[in-house]
């Protein structure tokens, strides 16, 4: 159960705690949060900064989206070698009934394009097809 960050009491039977609209600490009371104002407002300040951090890591990482799925196909189509992309097709159609996951590794520089790793593993569901 929360507390207040300020008073550290609980809130009243069936009650519950107002929170901070920036980062989502909890108070019991407006009064709490207004008095607790000085020394949250650098925690405050951290915590929504962690929270835009990890935010860019995700994105970074490709996590989702549109634009990503597009930066990987022109990855796929541009940088590997046409003999490494038809490899890759027939790995794919092989082992079309496992919704294969195929893995194209290469460092991280590029300098091995032309002789990639490629890994195949069943799949748990179907992976956005690459053209």
């Amino acid at each position: 159960m929360f507390v207040c960050n300020k008073c550290f009491e609980k809130p009243a039977e069936g009650g519950t705690l107002r929170y901070c609209q920036r980062c989502k600490v909890r108070y019991c009371s407006v009064e709490c949060q207004r008095a607790d104002w000085d020394s949250h407002k650098p925690l405050c300040k951290d915590i929504r900064e962690n929270k835009r951090l990890r935010e860019e890591k995700k994105r970074a990482r490709g996590a989702g989206g549109k634009k990503n799925l597009t930066a990987l196909q022109e990855w796929y189509s541009y940088t590997l070698p046409r003999s490494v992309r038809i490899e890759v097709i027939a790995l794919a159609w092989q082992h079309r009934a496992l919704h294969p996951v195929i893995e194209v590794a290469t460092s991280p520089d590029g300098a091995d394009a032309h002789a990639p790793r490629l890994t195949v593993g069943a799949g748990t569901r179907r992976s956005p097809r690459l053209s």
